[in-house]
């Protein structure tokens, strides 16, 4: 099928093969979690405990051992993911208008971010992120976004980034969020809608700084092109809580994030 499809493939993307087991776990570039398990949080320099403080970022020691950042948007009071029910809660508090950002492969945000998955113009290899969600009530949540964007410190709303391109479930609906050289947010509906407590999977795929959409595997909408003066990408999932309560709850299965290479040719060919 296409160069990205999910036909033409020699291993699952649940196989474990050799490039998965070697320098990728090794160096960080490469994250594959099934959270099936209560991960460690800690503040960012990896010993203390975070405080919840808006804005302040915090890690997930996850088992893979890559890097996995979390910043807090409004107070947070659950300050870190929770282990239950066989799923890992990740939306932190359930309170309208707070929310959180995760970054896979980066260890310090800020005007300058590092980690392994920061992916430069000219340099960076095809790469991709992924993970399988689940929301208790789809309405309660202002947007469950997945993609790339500019490095920059954490922006409380997805419009306030200048450089964008995510897939985004936004309150029920599924939709495409890109924007270029600090423009106008452009979002296009996929026309797929997922439901209150049904899992479905996120997928973006960047190869040249050109971005490709997935829903539950099967490509949705256009491929956007990030601008030329878009010179380091990060990738990220960011919720945002419209309303408060159980109903609000983000549970994630799985997240993974890293170089195609690294995972099987099958998906760059």
């Amino acid at each position: 099928m296409g160069r990205y499809g999910t036909v033409r493939r020699h291993l699952g993307e649940e196989a474990v093969s050799p490039r998965k087991l070697g320098l990728p776990l090794l160096n960080g570039s490469y994250l594959r979690e099934f959270f099936n398990y209560q991960p460690i949080t800690s503040g960012v320099l990896g010993h203390e405990p975070p405080s919840g403080v808006d804005t302040e970022s915090f890690r997930v020691h996850v088992k893979s051992g890559a890097p996995l950042l979390g910043t807090y948007i409004g107070t947070g009071t659950q300050l870190a993911p929770l282990f239950t029910a066989g799923k890992l809660q990740v939306s932190l508090d359930e309170v309208a208008s707070d929310g959180v950002e995760y970054n896979p492969g980066i260890t310090q945000l800020g005007a300058t971010c590092y980690g392994p998955m920061v992916l430069v113009r000219g340099a960076a290899a095809p790469h991709f992120v992924r993970g399988k969600f689940t929301i208790a009530t789809v309405a309660n949540i202002s947007y469950l976004a997945l993609g790339y964007r500019e490095e920059a410190a954490v922006a409380p709303v997805l419009d306030n980034y200048q450089e964008l391109a995510a897939i985004n479930l936004a309150l029920g609906d599924v939709k495409t969020e890109t924007i270029s050289n600090n423009g106008a947010t452009v979002t296009t509906d996929t026309l797929v809608n997922v439901g209150n407590a049904t899992e479905f999977e996120l997928k973006v795929v960047l190869d040249q700084f050109k971005a490709r959409f997935f829903i539950d595997g099967v490509e949705k909408g256009s491929k956007f092109t990030f601008h030329s003066s878009a010179l380091r990408l990060i990738p990220f999932v960011h919720i945002f809580q419209k309303a408060a309560g159980a109903g609000s709850v983000v549970e994630c299965s799985e997240l993974e994030a890293g170089y195609l290479a690294d995972v099987d040719d099958h998906y760059i060919l």
